[in-house]
């Protein structure tokens, strides 16, 4: 039989002990860094969620501005043709005066008695033509 030596033993289980608490020492440092990596890519996602939210919301802004004018736009360009019919219904009218016009000055050329008669034409076509 051999004898144990306590005292190889107990230096051996030591040594063991100290190796097993810097191997868990080792791995709190590995799960420390771990979750500080985890935590840092949270909080980049976070960022990035909050950043394109944010070009979202101002991206939909500019929709709605975009829209609001366009019907604008469209209610410009309806009023921009009434105009344009009045414009042109207006040009006619004037082109009649003129019409009207030079005939009562073609008639100031005419004897009184013709003028008389052409002018009550005149007129009347006048009247027909306002009505």
């Amino acid at each position: 039989d051999r004898e144990i030596d306590p005292g190889n033993n107990v230096d051996a289980l030591t040594e063991q002990l100290e190796s097993a608490n810097a191997e868990i020492q080792d791995l709190k440092n590995q799960l420390h860094q771990a979750r500080n990596d985890a935590s840092s890519t949270r909080q980049m996602h976070r960022l990035r969620i909050n950043t394109i939210e944010s070009e979202k919301s101002v991206l939909r802004d500019q929709l709605e501005s975009a829209g609001r004018l366009i019907e604008s736009l469209k209610e410009d360009k309806k009023n921009l043709k009434k105009d344009l019919r009045y414009a042109e219904d207006k040009i006619e009218d004037l082109k009649e005066e003129k019409r009207i016009s030079n005939n009562l000055s073609a008639i100031g050329q005419i004897c009184p008695r013709q003028r008389l008669a052409i002018m009550i034409l005149d007129g009347k076509m006048l009247l027909n033509y306002l009505s």
